[in-house]
């Protein structure tokens, strides 16, 4: 579950270990310009093998994503699919 005490610590105490998640944002961005909002998706490597975002230490920190996604305008159904319905669609796809 999100903790709002936990994003307020972690926005004020960066890390800087790694970029930020509105840097993230403006990748999303940039490929939507590009290509269209139902050709971006996220996945995680929270295994160890990468340096995470600096907001994102963990799973539980995607409402950060959301919010950021929301900040910048796109839509409900927008964010969906960069969350993970533009994922199931295509593994769908390949898995007929």
């Amino acid at each position: 579950m999100f903790n709002e005490k936990r994003y307020e610590y972690i926005t004020s105490n960066p890390t800087n270990r790694g970029t930020s998640v509105d840097m993230l944002i403006d990748h999303i961005d940039h490929i939507v310009k590009l290509v269209g909002v139902d050709y971006v998706g996220l996945g995680s490597d929270f295994d160890g093998s990468i340096v995470t975002l600096n907001e994102l230490y963990d799973a539980t920190c995607y409402p950060i994503i959301t919010k950021k996604l929301v900040e910048r305008g796109y839509t409900e159904q927008d964010i969906r699919k960069i969350l993970g319905g533009n994922f199931l669609r295509v593994f769908k796809q390949v898995c007929k």
